[in-house]
């Protein structure tokens, strides 16, 4: 965002009655888009948005006369933002105490503020973000009907598959627990080159680029059995971090081959031989219900792009595959605990992240 347009020449416009409070909710959206924290990034700027509503339409009050104060949406349902993106431009005078022309010019000033905020890079991305995360907290919960149970416990933990409407490949999702703390857990997702480690059948894995500490661009390669070709899969993941509710939100997918990245570069071509596969639906909820223990939630839908093979042979093994994720999830995890080792050292090479993570945590009392 341009801030020195924004308090120079968009703020000072805004009617004086809500200035403050408007360039108060702005900077610190600023702050926690910045620090990838996109649900409070949300509740910041709509209470801003709702502001200059009110200014646009002419009110000279936060409040109405009924109302004792502005209603304050929900952390995690970026609803006010999305609405504001599709009001209409046309202001309503109130007939209040003042002028036609300076009721005019404080609605004016009101209007440019808020399409200034809605044109800014942060305003579409984060809450996109927010709004893609906040898909992922549904489907990982345990009551979603969408979702057909597989091999579950009493506590519905377990393995779940969906057919997907117009696809012959289903999603999977698994849920369960790790005896690892949240940082530990979240080491093992953060350091995407590692995954050869741990994800089944991974030979090779890395990192290509990073937007932020959530945000980054990976590649998986992943070993088949003869006559197939080994597959590669592209991927592009950001989170969500809503650690105050001692939990990390991720999502994930293979963008389009032909669409720029965030750094302006096309998506790599694959590697030798491999055949590109498709994630077009990933995502993890990482959730800490202890000092040791972290709920996980995994949800995919990969497309291998494997041809004449029957549609519930590829979901069969994908389901088996899933299953087992989880558990060496937590087998990476207690490595990732332990004070030497590769994902120890990423501690120090990335001193900066782990250290931000610790403070996130300990502010959260995790």
């Amino acid at each position: 965002m341009d801030v020195t347009l924004w308090e120079e020449t968009v703020l000072p416009a805004v009617p004086r009655w809500c200035r403050t409070d408007v360039g108060r909710h702005v900077a610190s959206a600023l702050v926690e888009y910045i620090a990838d924290r996109h649900f409070a990034f949300v509740a910041q700027i709509e209470q801003a948005c709702l502001l200059l509503l009110r200014a646009r339409e002419g009110k000279t009050t936060a409040m109405d006369d009924e109302q004792s104060e502005v209603s304050s949406p929900p952390v995690a349902s970026p609803t006010t933002a999305a609405a504001v993106m599709a009001m209409p431009n046309e202001s309503r005078a109130n007939g209040g105490g003042n002028d036609a022309a300076e009721d005019a010019g404080c609605q004016m000033g009101a209007s440019m503020a808020l399409h200034f905020l809605m044109a800014q890079v942060m305003f579409v991305d984060g809450t996109n973000k927010a709004r893609e995360c906040v898909n992922i907290l549904h489907e990982s919960r345990l009551d979603n009907p969408s979702w057909t149970p597989s091999s579950v416990d009493k506590d519905h933990d377990g393995t779940y598959f969906r057919k997907e409407p117009g696809s012959p490949s289903y999603s999977f999702r698994v849920s369960g627990f790790v005896p690892a703390s949240l940082i530990h857990v979240l080491g093992v997702v953060l350091e995407l080159d590692l995954f050869k480690e741990w994800f089944p059948m991974c030979y090779f894995s890395e990192e290509l680029a990073m937007k932020t500490k959530f945000h980054r661009t990976a590649r998986f390669c992943v070993r088949l059995s003869w006559p197939f070709n080994n597959r590669e899969c592209f991927c592009e993941g950001y989170g969500v971090d809503d650690i105050s509710h001692r939990r990390v939100v991720i999502k994930s997918h293979s963008p389009a081959d032909d669409v720029p990245l965030f750094n302006g570069k096309l998506p790599p071509p694959a590697i030798g031989s491999n055949v590109r596969a498709l994630m077009k639906l990933g995502g993890f909820v990482l959730e800490s219900v202890a000092e040791k223990r972290t709920r996980v939630t995994m949800y995919i839908n990969v497309d291998p792009q494997i041809k004449n093979v029957p549609p519930i042979l590829v979901n069969f093994v994908t389901k088996n595959i899933f299953w087992v994720l989880l558990w060496q999830m937590g087998k990476a995890a207690e490595r990732a605990a332990l004070p030497t080792g590769p994902y120890a050292e990423r501690r120090l090479q990335r001193k900066d992240m782990y250290d931000y993570i610790q403070g996130r945590l300990h502010e959260a009392g995790v």
